[in-house]
C-alpha cells in the first residue's frame, strides 16, 4: 500500500486494509461492551478480568503483526546488486553482458524451463522485462506493486502489500494471532448468544443481540478460513517454499533438510523473538543468495 509508485493505486489498496481494521474495531467493541459487560453485570468479575486480559493480549499481538505486515517493505531488489550484475567490478563489460540472462537468449529460455520444472536456481541472474533490470533467484515481479519482490510469496490485497522476504514473518504471525483471537471470541460469545436465544435467560436487547450475532459469525468464519491458510503457510515455512514455488514444482532445491534452519530464514536465528512482531535480527539469509541443496 505504501510502496506503489502511483498514488491512485495506493488509495485503492488501502480499501481492503480499512475493511480489516473495521472488523478489528467491531470485534473489539462487541467483546468488551457486550461479553465483558454481561459478565460484570452477572457478578462474574474474576472471569471477566481473565477473559479481558487474554483477549487484549491476543488482540494487541494480532493488530501489531498486521500493521507490521502492512507497513514493512517486503523487500525490493537492491540497486547496488542489480548494478553489480550489469557492471561487475571484477569483470569486463563484454563478460558481464555474457553472464546476464536477457529475454530472447537461449540460456534465458532454458533457465525458465528448469525453474518451472524443478525450481532450480539459475546459473546466471535473470532479467525482469518489466523492471528492465536483473533480479535474484526466488524474486518475482508483482504487477500490483509494479516492482520485483525478494523471495516473493504472493500479493495479499487484505494487507495492501506483497508478502515477501522482509515481512513474511509478520504475515504468519498475523494469521496465528488473528486465528487465536477469533477462536477465543467465538468460544466466549457462542454460549452467551445461545443462552440469549432462550426467552427465560435473555439479558440483552434486540440491538445488542444483533451485534453479538454479527460478531460471532465474523469471528467464527474468519477462524475457520485462517486455520487452513495458517496450516498451509506453516508447511511452506518449514519446507522453505513459497506459494509461487508450489505451482507446478516437483522438487525443492532450497530446503536445508532441517525445519529449524528453514524457519530461521524467515524468522531469524533468535528463537525468543519468533512469536513477537518485531523486526528479524540475525537472519541467516539475505533474500538474494540461497543454497542449492540439489547440488550438494
Amino acid at each position: 500500500m505504501f510502496f506503489h509508485p502511483k498514488r491512485g493505486y495506493r488509495v485503492l489498496h488501502a480499501v481492503p486494509v480499512l475493511v480489516v481494521l473495521a472488523m478489528f474495531l467491531m470485534e473489539y467493541i462487541s467483546f468488551n461492551f457486550v461479553y465483558i459487560k454481561t459478565l460484570v453485570e452477572e457478578g462474574s468479575k474474576l472471569t471477566a478480568a481473565f477473559a479481558c486480559i487474554v483477549f487484549h493480549v491476543l488482540f494487541l499481538l494480532a493488530i501489531c503483526s498486521y500493521w507490521q505486515c502492512v507497513r514493512t517493505d517486503p523487500g525490493g531488489v537492491p540497486v547496488s546488486w542489480a548494478e553489480h550484475q550489469v557492471n561487475p567490478t571484477t569483470k569486463g563489460e563484454e563478460e558481464s553482458e555474457e553472464h546476464l540472462l536477457l529475454p530472447g537468449d537461449n540460456r534465458y529460455e532454458v533457465t525458465l524451463e528448469i525453474e518451472q520444472s524443478v525450481a532450480a536456481p539459475p546459473a546466471h541472474p535473470r532479467f525482469c522485462k518489466k523492471c528492465r533490470c536483473p533480479k535474484p533467484e526466488r524474486a518475482h515481479h508483482c504487477s500490483s506493486c509494479d516492482r520485483c519482490i525478494l523471495r516473493m510469496d504472493h500479493h495479499c490485497p487484505w494487507v495492501g502489500n506483497c508478502v515477501g522476504f522482509s515481512n513474511h514473518k509478520f504475515f504468519l504471525l498475523f494469521l496465528l494471532y488473528a486465528l487465536l483471537a477469533c477462536a477465543f471470541i467465538s468460544a466466549c460469545l457462542g454460549p452467551l448468544f445461545l443462552a440469549d436465544l432462550n426467552p427465560k435467560t435473555t439479558h440483552t436487547s434486540a440491538a445488542v443481540g444483533a451485534v453479538m450475532l454479527v460478531s460471532l459469525v465474523i469471528s467464527l468464519s474468519v477462524a475457520i478460513a485462517l486455520f487452513g491458510f495458517l496450516w498451509f503457510h506453516i508447511y511452506l515455512i518449514t519446507s522453505n517454499r513459497t506459494t509461487i514455488e508450489m505451482q507446478g514444482v516437483r522438487r525443492n532445491p532450497y530446503t536445508t533438510k532441517s525445519w529449524r534452519k528453514n524457519v530461521e530464514q524467515v524468522f531469524g536465528q533468535n528463537a525468543w523473538s519468533w512469536l513477537l512482531p518485531v523486526q528479524v535480527v540475525n537472519n541467516s539469509c539475505d533474500g538474494i543468495h540461497f543454497t542449492n541443496t540439489l547440488l550438494m
